[in-house]
């Protein structure tokens, strides 16, 4: 059974693998994760209009069903 690589490290075939289309997200083009946690995950992205470089956390799990944050 493979092992995932730690947190935070590429796995060599990823290296050489094309980059993936980004995910359109509001103003945004998410182009890939860059750190989760109990709420959700971090994605690098590119604000399309101004072409500046975000994060751009994304809500998962229990945290989506929370009224607090709606």
């Amino acid at each position: 059974m493979p092992v995932a690589p730690p947190a935070g490290v590429v796995h060599p075939a990823a290296v050489d693998a094309p980059p993936p289309e980004p995910i359109p997200l509001g103003p945004f083009d998410l182009e890939h994760p860059i750190g989760e946690g109990g709420m959700g995950v971090v994605w690098r992205g590119v604000h399309r209009r101004q072409g500046k470089p975000v994060a751009v956390k994304v809500m998962t799990g229990q945290a989506t069903r929370d009224a607090r944050y709606a």
